[in-house]
């Protein structure tokens, strides 16, 4: 089948790549490719020109000019979707289905599609700003604006040919908040981007060494401060335990006793090392669109430690592969990362239970697989 893929931004080298979603995006269609399609990669991302015009009407509606708003206001959606609109017009001939990733522009801007799309995402607008313990900033001011963005968003989920999903958790909201037809969505996993080996890595499981993954944006979003908090109480108890923090830096942290902020690891390789080197990731978010640090360090045979939020509990079931805390919670956060430092060989066995898991639900090439399932089904015909 040939696909055109409108990713939202442009994916960078896979050897020094830190951000999930684009780590996610370029092998997501990478994927596709392996799996027998004729893959076209364009991009619905703003050029300079149109990031101008964006920040000066975010500026003057919203007076705002964060990245956030330049990049998700009303406007930027009209822009990206023209964008894609002349990419489809541009292929048409050679396509037989649009791919979005992620729900952030239309691949038409006026009211028919030229092409029938499919869309894959991990988040939607109504979760993002409905968890009631934390709240990403909201690309709008006003009820109005709220609702148009909204409604824009709903519009081009319920015309979409299909849409995958990583989790049942955004399942559920695609049908119960935009009204999309359960036949319609799609449950069809997300990916790690390690090189899994069912040997493990050679790991001292005695070590009592804890590594916590976050950009240093979302550090709080993540679960940073409880961890802080929690890992003061693990000290006492275990008094050589230490935590490896890849994202936040010494400024942010200052001094710990057995904390190493190391900042942003841009070598995946050396990311993987530290992962290696550890008995335990952490990363208790208040939200999180789906926590796809959680597959890849299972990838690598680590017991894993969450927050029950989102999609969350789909990743890590509790006391099986890792434990399960409740948001915000310190105290109880503590508690599982004893537990887990304390018991070596359940540690491991949590690893290899991880592990299991990850090769069954969490790879690329699964995803790719249950996607073409689906693009093979369905009717196409009736697009102009």
């Amino acid at each position: 089948m040939k696909l055109l893929g409108l990713p939202h931004a442009r994916p960078r080298n896979l050897k020094q790549l830190w951000v999930g979603s684009h780590a996610a995006t370029l092998h997501f269609f990478q994927e596709l490719g392996k799996a027998g399609n004729e893959v076209r990669l364009c991009y619905g991302k703003m050029g300079y020109v149109e990031t101008a015009l964006s920040a000066y009407y975010s500026l003057v509606h919203h007076r705002r000019h964060d990245r956030l708003f330049i990049n998700q206001n009303k406007l930027a959606w009209q822009l990206k979707s023209l964008r894609a609109e002349r990419w489809v017009r541009r292929y048409a001939r050679d396509t037989d289905v649009v791919v979005l990733n992620h729900g952030l522009f239309t691949p038409y801007a006026d009211d028919a599609p030229l092409k029938p799309y499919v869309i894959f995402t991990d988040y939607n607008r109504a979760l993002r700003y409905r968890n009631a313990s934390f709240s990403l900033a909201a690309p709008w001011t006003n009820e109005e604006d709220r609702e148009i963005l909204l409604g824009l968003e709903r519009d081009l989920y319920q015309r979409a040919a299909h849409l995958f999903v990583p989790s049942q958790y955004l399942r559920s909201s695609m049908i119960n908040d935009y009204d999309v037809l359960p036949e319609r969505v799609s449950v069809v996993g997300y990916g790690s981007p390690v090189k899994h080996s069912d040997v493990p890595p050679k790991r001292d499981w005695k070590a009592q060494k804890v590594i916590f993954i976050g950009e240093p944006k979302s550090f709080e979003r993540k679960g940073g401060p409880e961890l802080m908090a929690a890992f003061k109480r693990v000290r006492k108890e275990l008094p050589k335990a230490s935590l490896t923090l890849i994202g936040p830096g010494p400024d942010m942290i200052g001094e710990q006793p057995g904390v190493a902020a190391l900042g942003v690891v841009q070598d995946r390789a050396r990311l993987h090392e530290l992962l290696n080197e550890s008995t335990c990731f952490v990363m208790p978010s208040r939200q999180e669109p789906f926590g796809m640090a959680f597959v890849e360090a299972m990838a690598l045979h680590l017991p894993v430690i969450g927050a029950c939020v989102d999609a969350v509990p789909e990743i890590i079931t509790h006391e099986e592969n890792g434990m399960l805390i409740p948001p915000g919670d310190a105290d109880t956060l503590a508690e599982s990362i004893i537990e887990v430092l304390s018991n070596p060989d359940r540690a491991r066995d949590m690893g290899e239970a991880g592990f299991r898991r990850m090769v069954d639900r969490f790879t690329w090439a699964g995803v790719a697989r249950r996607v073409n399932n689906v693009l093979a089904n369905l009717p196409l015909n009736g697009h102009h």
